[in-house]
Formats: structure tokens, C-alpha cells, sequence
């Protein structure tokens, strides 16, 4: 690959380095490995140059990083390149990251904060190191800073929730979370957001786990695998003389679930052993899941049902999941929608007689709000030696 000269504005010039894409990339909230894969994109992209400008290389960051990585990064590497203060955070040992503004919102968010409020105090905070400390500030200082902040900001409740997350950070548990709910409700969708926040790498859909096991049993052997959800029931055709349309749609469900549910338990006790942080999520989480989790384990087990109450907010959503993905057939989620409707009443009905957080999603930024105090309030519950994740990022 040739060399490629970069030109900013005032007419200087200097060679195009991967590495100092990559360190830029980080302080936009990317991992290393993550860093350098879009570092080296947009430098085959531009393979075919040999002078560039500085607009044109960022220009094709502010691509690549929408394309694998969404607004929210590209957005905080727009900000780094227009703001000079890159502040360093010093680790024990040592070693040391960049202060991350998104992963630090993200990190506010986790407490309970709703999005625009952990904004703000974001920049109270960056405001703040850039005036008292610019060359870089040790992780144990800024979280002092960071509370200072929250608690006269937000006010002592959601200190106290980053007091708790700051122990739960640094414990040894495995955070289990199980988010379940009607199709349509917005689980995959809230389930990628919550495990991104918390960087939980081990998710699992029991959508997947069911198309797992149809490929590898016959519908002969357990037909009710090869239906939705919410037409299980179609596979035991004689039960239709024995009971109401409805109670069937109930029936098949569990029987579908049933079957599901010896994946799904699998996955759950493999994250168990191996002390791993897990979401589950999916209309097969049923509110039973959770207690079938031993009671002297160390996790922290946070389950939750995800519910659309209104008509025509879910079948929006099942629309829009048309639109968006029509690989998933959402014209026959529509054409059945009075069947998932009563699917959903009954999941809400267990949920209420196992005291399981139902929560309502009609809006995304503060249906996360809501999950996120929820997930906060079992983490502040347990005792710092019992709390749990494998996450310890910026702030």
C-alpha cells in the first residue's frame, strides 16, 4: 500500500498513521481491536490517493463509524477532532485510557439518569477536568469527581446508585439479566442497548436457541418448534375441540416453551459456571425462568417483562418491524395480532403473581431509563461482596 499525505488547512502535511487513528477512535469510545478495524477501513478506502485532506479522512471515519457503529460514536469522534483536551486517566499500575465523554454518559446513564440529565452532567465533568486538570487526572479522583457531581447535580439518590455500580464494577459476579415479553414489545432492540451500557458480551435470544433446535428435530418429533410463538397450538390439531381459541393460544405457547426452555437453562448454567455476565431475552423467558435459579447462587438475577398496553403502539411496532425487516414476516405477526395480544395479557399475569418489574416501552430513551433503575435498585439490594460484572470502562 502506497503512501498517503495527509494536508489540513494551513497547507502543512504529515503521513497517514493507522496508529494515531486507532488512539483517536478510542477516545471515541472504541475499543482497541474495534479502533484499529475502522482505522484500517478507511485506509483501504483511501488506498487509491496518494494526498488527501484532512476533511476528506475525516469524512470517511464519519462513514465507516456509521456504518458498524451508529450516531452515538461517530458523534463523540466529531466532538474529540473539534475539542483539543484530550485528558488521560491513570489506572492502578499505571497503565493509562483516554477520558471517554460517551462511555462516561453511558456510564451516568447505567445509574438511572435519564439520557439529556447525564448529558449535562457529562460536560459539567469534562468541563471540569479540562480547567483543574489537563494532564490527566487517576481513575480514584475522577470517580470522587464524578459523585461530587451526581450528588449535587442529580442529588444523593442517583450518587448513591453510582457508588453502587463503582462496587458492582469491581466485584467477581455474573450479572444475569432476563428480559422477556410479548413479540413485537421492543426486547431485542432494549436487550442490544442494556448490554452495550453494561458491556455485557454474552447475550442470547431464545428466538435463536428455538431455530437452533428446528433445524436439528424433525417436526414429526416436536411440531411445536416449527410454529411462532403465538400459533404453537396449531400443532396439536385435535386439541381445537377441547378448549377455547384462546385457552390453545396459551397452551401451545407453554409447550413451545417448555421445549425451549432445556436450551435456555443450558445457556443460563454454562454462564453460571464459568462466573460470566448474561442477557436472555425473549417471549420465552417466562416470569418462572428466574426462580428456577438456585437460591444461594452468587449472581445478581434481575428479570423483567417488556409490554406494549396499547393497541396500536404494538401494532406499530410490529409494522415497523415490517418495514425495517421484512426477512421476519411482521405482515403475519399483524394478520395474528389478536393472538399475541392475549399471549402478552397472560406473560403480564404471571409477571404480577411472581412480583417480576413489568416494564412499558413506549418510548425508547426513557423505556432504558426505566430498565436501567430497575437493573440499578437489585445491584444497590445486594451486598458489595455479591455484586457483579465484567465492565470497568471510563469514568
Amino acid at each position: 500500500m502506497s503512501k498517503l499525505t495527509v494536508f489540513d488547512r494551513s497547507g502543512g502535511n504529515q503521513p497517514f498513521l493507522r496508529g494515531i487513528l486507532t488512539r483517536s477512535l478510542q477516545k471515541a469510545g472504541l475499543s482497541f481491536s474495534d479502533a484499529h478495524e475502522a482505522a484500517s477501513r478507511v485506509r483501504e478506502s483511501l488506498e487509491h490517493f496518494e494526498e488527501v485532506t484532512t476533511r476528506q479522512v475525516r469524512e470517511e471515519v464519519s462513514k465507516v463509524l456509521l456504518a458498524s457503529h451508529g450516531e452515538d460514536v461517530e458523534r463523540g469522534y466529531a466532538f474529540i477532532k473539534d475539542h483539543t483536551g484530550w485528558i488521560p486517566i491513570t489506572r492502578s499500575g499505571g497503565h493509562s485510557d483516554w477520558f471517554s465523554r460517551n462511555l462516561f454518559q453511558h456510564r451516568l446513564e447505567t445509574c438511572g439518569l435519564p439520557q439529556n440529565v447525564a448529558e449535562q452532567l457529562t460536560h459539567v465533568v469534562y468541563e471540569r477536568l479540562l480547567k483543574h486538570h489537563p494532564r490527566g487526572i487517576e481513575r480514584e479522583s475522577l470517580r470522587k469527581l464524578t459523585e461530587e457531581v451526581v450528588a449535587l447535580e442529580a442529588g444523593e439518590e442517583f450518587a448513591s446508585n453510582y457508588r453502587a455500580w463503582r462496587d458492582f464494577f469491581l466485584s467477581k459476579k455474573p450479572l444475569i439479566l432476563m428480559i422477556g415479553g410479548a413479540p413485537g414489545v421492543g426486547k431485542s432492540t432494549m436487550s442490544t442497548e442494556i448490554a452495550t451500557r453494561l458491556n455485557i458480551t454474552r447475550s442470547q435470544s431464545t428466538d435463536m436457541l428455538r431455530e437452533v433446535m428446528r433445524t436439528l428435530v424433525a417436526p414429526q418429533l416436536t411440531p411445536e418448534l416449527h410454529h411462532s410463538s403465538f400459533d404453537a397450538w396449531k400443532a396439536s390439531p385435535s386439541s381445537v375441540h377441547r378448549s377455547s381459541v384462546s385457552d390453545l393460544i396459551i397452551e401451545g405457547f407453554h409447550r413451545q416453551a417448555d421445549l425451549v426452555e432445556v436450551a435456555t437453562e443450558a445457556v443460563l448454567q454454562r454462564a453460571l459456571r464459568e462466573n460470566v455476565s448474561l442477557l436472555l431475552e425473549g417471549v420465552h423467558v417466562r416470569p418462572r425462568l428466574a426462580g428456577s435459579i438456585s437460591a444461594d447462587t452468587e449472581a445478581v438475577v434481575v428479570p423483567i417483562m417488556l409490554a406494549v398496553t396499547r393497541k396500536k403502539t404494538l401494532q406499530r411496532f410490529l409494522q415497523g418491524r415490517f418495514t425495517d425487516a421484512p426477512d421476519r414476516r411482521a405482515q403475519r405477526y399483524l394478520e395474528n395480532f389478536d393472538a399475541i395480544w392475549q399471549l402478552q395479557e397472560s406473560l403480564l399475569d404471571d409477571a404480577h403473581r411472581a412480583n417480576i418489574p413489568v416494564i412499558i416501552n413506549d418510548d425508547r430513551d426513557s423505556t432504558l431509563t426505566r430498565i436501567m433503575r430497575v437493573i440499578t435498585a437489585a445491584v444497590a439490594a445486594c451486598p458489595t461482596s455479591q455484586a457483579v460484572t465484567n465492565t470497568d470502562r471510563s469514568g
